[in-house]
Protein backbone atom coordinates (compact mmCIF):
# COMPACT_ATOMS: atom_id res chain seq x y z
CA UNK A 1 0.00 0.00 0.00
CA UNK A 2 1.07 3.53 -0.82
CA UNK A 3 2.31 5.37 2.50
CA UNK A 4 0.57 8.31 1.69
CA UNK A 5 -2.80 6.19 1.49
CA UNK A 6 -1.29 4.34 4.61
CA UNK A 7 -1.19 7.46 6.45
CA UNK A 8 -4.50 8.79 5.52
CA UNK A 9 -6.65 5.71 6.02
CA UNK A 10 -4.80 5.82 9.27
CA UNK A 11 -5.94 8.99 10.54
CA UNK A 12 -9.15 8.02 8.94
CA UNK A 13 -9.49 4.94 11.16
CA UNK A 14 -8.65 6.96 14.13
CA UNK A 15 -11.15 9.14 13.53
CA UNK A 16 -13.55 6.25 13.02
CA UNK A 17 -12.44 4.72 15.96
CA UNK A 18 -13.27 7.64 18.13
CA UNK A 19 -16.82 8.66 16.74
CA UNK A 20 -18.20 4.80 16.91
CA UNK A 21 -17.04 4.94 20.45
CA UNK A 22 -18.56 7.99 21.39
CA UNK A 23 -21.94 7.08 19.86
CA UNK A 24 -21.95 4.09 21.43
CA UNK A 25 -21.57 5.50 24.53
CA UNK A 26 -24.10 7.95 24.00
CA UNK A 27 -26.44 5.79 23.37
CA UNK A 28 -25.56 3.40 26.41
CA UNK A 29 -25.99 6.70 28.71
CA UNK A 30 -29.15 7.89 27.15
CA UNK A 31 -30.43 4.24 27.88
CA UNK A 32 -29.21 3.58 31.34
CA UNK A 33 -29.88 7.38 32.61
CA UNK A 34 -32.70 8.79 29.98
CA UNK A 35 -33.64 11.54 32.91
CA UNK A 36 -30.17 13.39 32.21
CA UNK A 37 -31.27 14.22 28.38
CA UNK A 38 -33.99 16.26 28.75
CA UNK A 39 -35.78 17.36 25.46
CA UNK A 40 -34.73 20.92 23.97
CA UNK A 41 -32.49 21.42 27.24
CA UNK A 42 -29.02 21.98 28.43
CA UNK A 43 -27.40 18.77 28.92
CA UNK A 44 -27.13 17.61 32.77
CA UNK A 45 -23.99 18.32 34.80
CA UNK A 46 -24.33 14.70 35.47
CA UNK A 47 -24.23 13.87 31.03
CA UNK A 48 -21.89 16.06 30.84
CA UNK A 49 -19.08 14.78 33.25
CA UNK A 50 -19.78 11.09 31.66
CA UNK A 51 -19.19 12.11 28.18
CA UNK A 52 -16.36 14.07 28.44
CA UNK A 53 -14.81 10.62 30.60
CA UNK A 54 -15.80 8.37 27.66
CA UNK A 55 -14.68 11.50 24.82
CA UNK A 56 -11.30 11.37 26.52
CA UNK A 57 -11.39 7.59 26.27
CA UNK A 58 -12.40 7.13 22.73
CA UNK A 59 -9.76 10.15 21.74
CA UNK A 60 -7.17 7.98 23.53
CA UNK A 61 -8.88 5.26 21.69
CA UNK A 62 -8.67 6.98 18.25
CA UNK A 63 -5.15 8.01 18.52
CA UNK A 64 -3.93 4.71 19.39
CA UNK A 65 -5.51 3.37 16.66
CA UNK A 66 -4.63 5.91 14.28
CA UNK A 67 -0.54 5.21 15.43
CA UNK A 68 -1.24 1.21 15.06
CA UNK A 69 -2.93 1.73 11.59
CA UNK A 70 0.33 3.65 10.39
CA UNK A 71 2.91 1.54 11.56
CA UNK A 72 5.46 4.42 11.18
CA UNK A 73 5.84 7.28 13.08
CA UNK A 74 2.46 6.90 15.31
CA UNK A 75 2.70 9.40 17.03
CA UNK A 76 2.72 12.17 14.34
CA UNK A 77 -0.24 10.28 13.02
CA UNK A 78 -2.44 10.52 16.28
CA UNK A 79 -0.88 14.52 16.23
CA UNK A 80 -2.35 14.73 12.66
CA UNK A 81 -5.74 12.90 13.61
CA UNK A 82 -5.32 15.67 17.34
CA UNK A 83 -5.29 18.69 14.68
CA UNK A 84 -8.49 17.09 13.30
CA UNK A 85 -9.95 17.15 16.47
CA UNK A 86 -9.03 20.49 17.23
CA UNK A 87 -10.86 21.87 14.17
CA UNK A 88 -13.57 20.08 14.40
CA UNK A 89 -13.68 20.48 18.68
CA UNK A 90 -14.14 24.58 17.69
CA UNK A 91 -16.04 24.52 14.64
CA UNK A 92 -18.76 22.35 17.23
CA UNK A 93 -18.31 24.99 19.69
CA UNK A 94 -19.21 27.73 17.13
CA UNK A 95 -22.31 25.66 15.74
CA UNK A 96 -23.44 24.92 19.49
CA UNK A 97 -24.17 27.98 20.50
CA UNK A 98 -25.37 28.11 24.07
CA UNK A 99 -26.88 24.91 24.27
CA UNK A 100 -23.64 23.68 25.93
CA UNK A 101 -21.83 25.23 28.81
CA UNK A 102 -18.72 27.16 28.16
CA UNK A 103 -16.96 24.94 30.26
CA UNK A 104 -17.69 21.68 28.66
CA UNK A 105 -16.73 23.46 25.25
CA UNK A 106 -13.87 24.69 26.42
CA UNK A 107 -12.62 21.22 27.85
CA UNK A 108 -13.45 19.19 24.53
CA UNK A 109 -11.01 22.01 23.00
CA UNK A 110 -8.29 21.78 25.20
CA UNK A 111 -8.39 17.90 26.50
CA UNK A 112 -9.60 16.22 23.14
CA UNK A 113 -6.03 16.66 21.12
CA UNK A 114 -3.62 15.77 23.55
CA UNK A 115 -5.91 12.68 24.53
CA UNK A 116 -5.27 11.90 21.11
CA UNK A 117 -1.82 12.12 20.87
CA UNK A 118 -1.48 10.01 24.03
CA UNK A 119 -2.73 7.44 22.42
CA UNK A 120 -0.55 7.71 19.74
CA UNK A 121 2.05 7.64 22.38
CA UNK A 122 0.57 4.58 23.99
CA UNK A 123 0.43 2.92 20.39
CA UNK A 124 4.25 3.52 19.54
CA UNK A 125 5.21 2.16 23.37
CA UNK A 126 3.33 -0.78 22.76
CA UNK A 127 4.55 -1.45 19.55
CA UNK A 128 8.31 -0.91 20.64
CA UNK A 129 7.76 -3.94 24.03
CA UNK A 130 6.08 -5.99 21.23
CA UNK A 131 9.34 -5.69 18.68
CA UNK A 132 11.61 -5.94 21.78
CA UNK A 133 9.54 -9.24 23.05
CA UNK A 134 9.84 -10.91 19.37
CA UNK A 135 13.83 -9.72 18.98
CA UNK A 136 14.71 -11.26 22.31
CA UNK A 137 13.13 -14.84 21.10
Amino acid sequence: MHPVLRSVLAVAGGYLVMVVGVAACSVLAAKLQPELLRENAVPAPNYLAVNLAYSLAAAVAGGFAAGWFAGLRPVKHAAILAGLVLVLGLVSAKLAGNWQPNWYEFVLVTAMPPATILGGFLSARLRLASEARANSR
